[in-house]
């Protein structure tokens, strides 16, 4: 009976883990979706907000090599790998096949060319709010 048990449970979870490896997307799909989703875009518009907010007298070689650390850690070539693998983990491989059909219909193209001023948008939100919580920290004079 304990051989049997054995037996069943090797069973379900070899079971399972083939349901999950064939539901999970290949490389072909998963850059097929960050194209789709323009997560290139949207990394370059979080980026550019952040240089926005820099202070116009910045002397041009500090910019430019914020600008060169900001694309080391955070730019598109230093994080799609590492976004492919989160998405390749995250979605089914139906699941991007369903955005990827989305993103061709109207609604899908207006979607998609909202990402990135909306990705500018949250960045402005989020850099604003860091300086307010600096500003709230300082104690008053």
């Amino acid at each position: 009976m304990k051989r049997l048990y054995i037996v069943l449970t090797a069973l379900l979870i070899s079971n399972a883990t083939f349901a999950f490896e064939t539901n999970k997307p290949d490389k072909k799909l998963v850059a097929e979706y960050l194209v789709a989703a323009k997560f290139e875009d949207a990394a370059n518009a979080t980026l550019a907000a952040i240089v926005e907010r820099l202070p116009k007298n910045t002397p041009p070689e500090q910019l430019a090599a914020l600008k060169n650390a900001l694309n080391k850690t955070m730019g598109w070539d230093a994080t799609k790998d590492q976004l492919a693998d989160l998405v390749s983990n995250t979605y089914t491989k139906q699941e991007l096949e369903a955005y990827i059909q989305f993103s061709k219909t109207p609604a899908g193209i207006s979607y998609s060319e909202k990402i990135t001023p909306f990705s500018k948008g949250f960045s402005e939100i989020v850099i604003q709010n860091e300086a307010n919580l600096k500003k709230a920290e300082q104690p008053s004079k």
